[in-house]
């Protein structure tokens, strides 16, 4: 990229080029330069026109090789939209440098990630020429999404993982805390998990795994989260409440959303212990939180023994 700017550059050393239009000849060596490139190469004078351009620019958006800087804006999510002219306009009047990444659909439908960055080519005029290079990263981005949710998701439910619920849990508490808001937490345990997989099997055990982690999401909160905590435990956090009357409610509900999980017909239900833990953002902490629904879960299933 940096020779490509240089080179650039140099082009568009006379005021004139750099305002309004590239020779022939300067046309010809940038489309040399650029033509073996793998991202699009787009520059856009001081008037907003494109002056040059490569095919892999419209080969990435998708649209006719005589399109402009805002068609490609116009392609974009319309969160980015003004980002992207800001952008444009900032690197030609103050003469900076700005890299965005950002989704755009092409005309044919198709979703892309990429990434542009914008330089400023040397002009002697109040506003520079842009030079526009753009990237496909789509595939880096699933495979980076992939990786993340690798490290974040429980392998058999899919649910967050035990580190991710801990995480979770504590950006929630800091997000609370500026609101002066509850956060809740829900630790769920299976009783008598074990004999499900010493009669049935550890395949059988794992199908009641799965189906229990998509019964507790059907009752949540389309901001609550679900997490397998480890073996047949699992945790729901509660984000934003106002009372904990709300975590008592979603507690039940779940109760009885674990009574309709059959591991054999006739033969074995599952049913669970759900202990529930509510403070102010500012006085816990994420582990703290964990701990006191698990010592409220124990409590509840002390109780039951009890009876």
């Amino acid at each position: 990229r940096t020779g490509l700017s240089a080179a650039l550059r140099e082009l568009s050393a006379d005021p004139a080029a750099a305002g309004f239009a590239l020779s022939a000849g300067a046309a010809e060596e940038l489309l040399r330069l650029t033509q073996a490139l793998p991202m699009g190469i787009l520059q856009v004078g001081a008037s907003g026109a494109t002056l040059f351009s490569n095919p892999r620019w419209f080969e990435i958006t998708g649209v006719p090789a005589t399109s402009s800087f805002a068609d490609l804006v116009a392609l974009a999510e319309p969160a980015t939209r003004t980002s992207l002219t800001d952008m444009l306009s900032r690197c030609s009047t103050e003469g900076t440098e700005a890299e965005l990444q950002f989704t755009l659909e092409t005309p044919a439908g198709r979703r892309r990630v990429c990434w542009l960055r914008l330089s400023a080519l040397t002009a002697a005029a109040p506003r520079h020429s842009v030079l526009a290079s753009l990237e496909d990263v789509t595939s880096a981005h699933r495979l980076h999404r992939r990786l993340v949710e690798a490290a974040e998701r429980d392998p058999l439910t899919r649910l967050l993982n035990r580190s991710a619920i801990v995480e979770r849990l504590e950006r929630s508490l800091r997000r609370a805390a500026e609101d002066d808001l509850l956060v809740g937490v829900l630790f769920i345990d299976l009783d008598d998990f074990k004999s499900v997989n010493d009669r049935f099997g550890h395949a059988t055990g794992d199908d009641v795994l799965q189906r229990v982690g998509d019964a507790i999401t059907g009752c949540v909160r389309r901001d609550d989260l679900v997490g397998r905590f480890g073996g047949d435990e699992f945790v729901v956090i509660v984000p934003d409440l106002h009372d904990a009357a709300s975590a008592r409610l979603l507690a039940a509900r779940i109760m009885t959303a674990l009574g309709d999980v059959v591991v054999v017909p006739g033969q074995l239900l599952i049913t669970g212990s759900v202990g529930v833990a509510a403070a102010p953002a500012r006085a816990t902490s994420a582990d703290r939180l964990l701990e006191a629904a698990d010592a409220a879960m124990y409590e509840i299933k002390r109780r039951r023994a009890a009876c």
